[in-house]
């Protein structure tokens, strides 16, 4: 019978030959080919003048965006800016959100953030996530028909 440390297999260590010198801890004098730009940390970077604020500015006017609200009109088929469609389902200010005028959008697709309220209070009907309040200079109105998802697919049969 064999004992039991004959059947732990056995491990070589491999070392470097000839070992690194002490002098060799800063890694700039170990390897002097390379370029000094990757050895050196980046410069510190301005985050405010890299990435512009996004904040939208405060409105202070209760009639912002009232001129393009005026073109839209509940039941008008739309694409909101990023290429979501839907229908308009209300068209007006909403006390809930900032100052101005908003567009209630019924999306075709769950890509919407609410289920036609805000804050509690519900301004148009639609299930959860097919809903949105948008700005009226996102909205463009026309002829948007539901896009079909299977359209591309073709007669495969």
């Amino acid at each position: 019978m064999r004992s039991p440390s004959s059947l732990i297999p056995s491990f070589r260590l491999l070392s470097l030959s000839p070992p690194l010198p002490a002098s060799c801890l800063p890694l700039p004098s170990c390897f002097p080919l390379l370029p000094p730009t990757l050895l050196s940390p980046p410069p510190p970077r301005q985050v405010e003048q890299a990435f512009p604020s996004q904040a939208a500015p405060k409105i202070d006017d209760e009639e912002h965006l009232a001129d393009a609200a005026a073109a839209i009109k509940v039941g008008d088929r739309c694409e909101v800016a990023g290429g979501r469609r839907g229908e308009v389902m209300f068209v007006g200010k909403v006390p809930e959100l900032p100052l101005g005028w908003w567009v209630g959008v019924k999306y075709d697709e769950p890509v919407g953030k609410n289920d036609g309220s805000a804050k509690g209070v519900r301004y148009f009907e639609c299930p959860d996530k097919y809903g949105g309040f948008v700005r009226p200079d996102l909205v463009q109105v026309g002829d948007f028909p539901e896009e079909d998802p299977f359209a591309d697919l073709g007669d495969e049969m």
